[in-house]
């Protein structure tokens, strides 16, 4: 970082360590990373057979399957979580939603807030109606990300990145939010945010895995930038701690 860079502003510099961090370890053989990559594999080989998908109760498992290791991959059965207490079924009519959404599979984030408005609400809805108690925004993003891939997960260190560069004081998963999200990168990092996802669908081509969309590499990106915002406000806390009790 250069002397006169503001630490509260995100910058080119930043976007490329913190894709470059994701990138590495993304690449680490048996990366919990890449549990989106095999999850969202499996939906998009369903998505081609939609007319017949949702009915099948051997398809509806197996998705089951994979969207409930995903989600523990992605730290949603920890402690006191609703899901921790229960098997993978429990996603059976969450997977059916998603199945009867094809049509929003893959579409660029600012296609969404502009033309696909409806569609998405009607996502949002069916999902939480697959749950008998009211999931969480977090629960909610990851698993539109994980089937679909079409927003970021609105998780601690996403929200995080968000509110320390001043992207979104007020943070909210809705279509609202995703749209001040696209335009910010639209208006700010366009270049950038295309070349990364190039760079990752280079890689996924030549490893045969799902390509990646805009949302994704910025959900990745800014995961990385908040959570070494926690850690270095985790550090100052720890330092600030010990010095009260050495006075």
């Amino acid at each position: 970082m250069g002397k006169n860079e503001d630490s509260s502003q995100l910058t080119k510099d930043r976007l490329a360590n913190a894709f470059e961090k994701f990138k590495e370890a993304r690449n680490k053989s048996n990366s919990r990373l890449k549990s989106w990559e095999h999850c969202i594999g499996e939906f998009r080989k369903e998505f081609a057979n939609h007319k017949d998908a949702a009915s099948d109760e051997k398809t509806v498992d197996h998705l089951c399957l994979h969207l409930g290791f995903y989600l523990a991959s992605w730290g949603m059965m920890r402690g006191s979580s609703e899901l921790l207490q229960c098997d993978y079924k429990i996603h059976k009519e969450a997977v059916k939603c998603v199945l009867e959404h094809y049509n929003l599979y893959g579409i660029d984030l600012d296609e969404l807030c502009k033309d696909k408005k409806d569609d998405f609400e009607d996502l949002c809805k069916g999902i939480k109606e697959a749950y008998d108690w009211d999931i969480s925004p977090i629960l909610l993003s990851k698993i539109i990300l994980g089937t679909i891939g079409i927003v970021p997960a609105y998780d601690r260190c996403f929200v995080e990145a968000l509110r320390e560069y001043g992207i979104s004081e007020n943070v909210k998963f809705d279509i609202d939010s995703l749209g001040k999200l696209s335009k910010y990168f639209s208006d700010n990092f366009k270049d950038e945010i295309d070349g990364y996802v190039n760079a990752m669908n280079e890689i996924a081509g030549k490893e045969g895995c799902p390509h990646y969309t805009r949302a994704k590499v910025i959900d990745s990106i800014m995961w990385f930038l908040g959570s070494e915002i926690f850690q270095k406000k985790s550090l100052s806390k720890l330092l600030s701690d010990k010095n009260i009790e050495e006075l």
